[in-house]
């Protein structure tokens, strides 16, 4: 934050909200509340609001909010959250018009600044202790579909705030291996999308599926650097494959599948 010239982070997007604040968050069936959901400056742990206040225990109780759903009370929180860094500039991650204008309305004159590709870098790579906790999910719920607790091929679960996915068996092991290969050589995300067999999509994992996103060629945010301490979920058609890149090359972190039956 501080290498990219920015006071403070108005995040909003989930998967880099859990990531920094690193927090549990339940699902709740509500209304879209006001953006952001988590505020970061240099002067402190982050301000978060949340629906599971047990899930933030590591904060101090004095940054743990409510949801809110009135956009001004949200707007008056913001300066006194902020401090000195309410007179920007701001980084803000993908969020709504909406949001643009409740914290213009709360911080005039504070710049404004994409900061999607700065997390996506962050994001991207993973300390120690995040891949075996990346590990410890993929092999709970790989036992728990072999023990018929999880039905095959259901998507992602979480193990602990972690994401894990178990696919189906792939229909083209060979595609699979090719796109591994691929991603081996580390590279930007374009210049990897680029390289990837047809039908193979690859994402980052995390607390939940982050960027970037290789999909059709593209790799999104373009220019953010894949290499050692990635955790990469490799997806064609329902198969998928989790994977960590070291600096020896790639290591699995999801059990292997069986093959694809005739």
């Amino acid at each position: 934050m501080v290498e990219a010239g920015l006071a403070g982070l108005l995040l909003s997007g989930t998967a880099a909200v859990l990531a920094v604040g690193g927090h549990r968050r339940i699902g709740v069936r509500q209304a879209a509340a006001p953006l952001p959901s988590l505020v970061l400056t240099t002067a402190g742990p982050p301000h978060v609001l949340t629906p599971d206040p047990e899930g933030a225990g590591h904060l101090p109780g004095s940054h743990v909010h409510p949801v809110v759903f009135d956009p001004r009370t949200l707007a008056a929180w913001l300066p006194e959250w902020l401090g000195d860094a309410a007179a920007g500039p701001l980084g803000v991650d993908a969020t709504s018009p909406g949001t643009y204008a409740l914290v213009r309305a709360a911080c005039p004159g504070a710049g404004l600044r994409d900061a999607g590709a700065m997390l996506a870098q962050v994001l991207v790579r993973k300390a120690p202790a995040d891949v075996e906790a990346l590990r410890r999910a993929c092999d709970v719920v790989h036992r728990g579909v072999t023990a018929g607790l999880f039905p095959l091929g259901a998507g992602g679960f979480e193990v602990d705030g972690w994401a894990a996915y178990r696919g189906m068996p792939p229909d083209d092991p060979a595609a699979l291996r090719a796109a591994v290969a691929v991603l081996a050589r580390g590279g930007t995300a374009a210049e990897l999308a680029r390289e990837l067999p047809d039908g193979v999509e690859v994402c980052g994992l995390g607390r939940r599926l982050e960027p970037p996103v290789l999909r059709g060629g593209r790799g999104s945010p373009p220019g953010v650097l894949v290499g050692p301490g990635a955790v990469l979920l490799v997806r064609q058609g329902f198969a998928t494959l989790t994977i960590a890149l070291t600096d020896g090359g790639v290591e699995q972190l999801s059990p292997p599948e069986p093959a694809a039956a005739p």
